[in-house]
């Protein structure tokens, strides 16, 4: 049973009696503890006091704003762009009930909107689509759980593996933030060149158009013609001429085109990815979070330490960078303990 001595009891102390107030954690309905202060007055202290007091088989994550909650036996590590150590955000949870593509898709979505500049409903979409994507250009499905388990590879692995051209144990590991940013990046390219657009596709549609058009006007006579009884065999033909050529011109149209289809998915990508200006921004803000490092397959080197402490002093300077990192760290831990 663990138990923590908080204090002692104000009331009995006016009568110079001491009594022990105690934390205990198999009596109380909730076990989240506040600990709130001006400075200097005792929060770092009372923090020791929680840790110390956990039993050996507690572990515990201190995220330190401010470098100085000082653990004795915990392991320490710095978070900053010049360690470049951090979380892989893209390494998913297997659980079918509690993990899966789609929640670590809200999960990212969601810490990016924690902070002060939340992503707007265009931006989201894509956002959403090149995560999904993304883990599909491994192998990785959101409706198959089967589909979910990979392992994590440090960025020198996968620098090795793609100077090997190891494409088969690159897809046997979870995506990047940089794997993301560069898929994103080929389908800005894709976009400035046009080839999203497909002359081809939009070809066959005006073809296909001027067939239904053609058809249109040759039925419309003939309902004419047969209300009236009267007869006009020239113009039909004439108009029966003009669809069949419309007819062929669609035909060969539409073969030019399904010829021309790489993946299938071209024309769910042009709705997904029509906008030049709305990828480009998300890149922007998918780079700011690469540039942080915290969010880089980096693992930070805590071992098997029971106590872990993350000095985030250097993440300080930029309130939602810090905000981000717990924040999405802090949902990991807990879907892992789920």
């Amino acid at each position: 049973m663990t138990q923590i001595l908080i204090g002692h009891d104000f009331w009995k102390l006016r009568d110079n009696v001491q009594l022990p107030v105690y934390w205990h954690e198999d009596r109380v309905s909730n076990h989240h503890v506040g600990v709130a202060g001006t400075s200097g007055a005792g929060k770092t202290y009372w923090i020791r006091q929680f840790v110390n007091g956990m039993p050996d088989d507690v572990e515990i994550d201190i995220f330190d704003y401010h470098g100085d909650i000082e653990i004795d036996g915990a392991k320490e590590v710095l978070f900053s762009e010049a360690t470049q150590y951090g979380y892989n955000p893209f390494v998913l949870n297997t659980d079918p009930h509690y993990g899966g593509v789609r929640r670590a898709v809200n999960d990212i979505v969601e810490a990016i909107n924690s902070t002060s500049r939340q992503l707007g409903g265009n931006q989201e979409g894509v956002l959403r689509h090149l995560l999904a994507d993304s883990y599909m250009m491994k192998g990785i499905f959101a409706d198959n759980p089967r589909s979910w388990s990979r392992r994590e590879a440090s960025e020198a692995e996968i620098r090795e593996m793609m100077e090997a051209r190891n494409w088969s144990g690159l897809c046997e590991v979870y995506p990047t933030l940089g794997d993301v940013i560069s898929f994103a990046k080929r389908k800005l390219k894709a976009l400035w060149m046009g080839i999203e657009d497909k002359d081809n596709g939009h070809q066959a549609l005006s073809a296909f158009d001027d067939y239904c058009r053609s058809m249109a006007a040759v039925n419309q006579l003939r309902m004419k013609l047969n209300k009236s009884g009267a007869k006009d065999d020239e113009e039909l033909a004439r108009l029966q001429k003009r669809m069949d050529a419309a007819k062929t011109k669609a035909f060969n149209k539409h073969a030019t085109f399904l010829n021309s289809l790489e993946n299938g998915r071209e024309f769910e990508e042009a709705m997904k990815y029509n906008s030049k200006d709305v990828l480009l921004s998300v890149i922007t803000r998918l780079e700011n979070l690469a540039a942080m490092g915290i969010f880089n397959p980096n693992p930070p080197p805590f071992g098997k330490a029971r106590v872990r402490r993350y000095i985030l002093k250097p993440l300080a300077q930029s309130e939602d960078e810090l905000k981000m990192f717990v924040r999405f760290r802090l949902r990991s831990i807990i879907r892992e303990m789920m």
